[in-house]
């Protein structure tokens, strides 16, 4: 049986220097953060409207409940970004 091979998301790119490694992981960082604090942004609006639309009190506690926690985890995305910054 033949190895494993990597697709085009396993390739590494070897850095010239070592302080490219350090600004490689730190950019990967940012932009994952960046991308993680969009989907909760999205989320909480997408969540909201459901809330001004839902038909019952289950519903809107339901929607409600989950708008206020993808806020709270995007506001917990940007105290990490931001502990990330302070410690460069």
């Amino acid at each position: 049986m033949a190895p494993a091979r990597a697709g085009p998301h396993h390739r590494l790119k070897v850095p010239s220097a070592p302080s490219d490694i350090v600004a490689s992981v730190i950019s990967h960082d940012e932009a994952t953060i960046e991308e993680l604090k969009l989907r909760q942004a999205r989320q909480e609006r997408a969540e909201r409207r459901e809330l001004a639309e839902a038909e019952t009190e289950a519903e809107a506690e339901t929607h409600q409940r989950r708008a206020d926690k993808a806020s709270y985890l995007r506001q917990k995305l940007e105290e990490q970004q931001r502990a990330g910054r302070e410690s460069e």
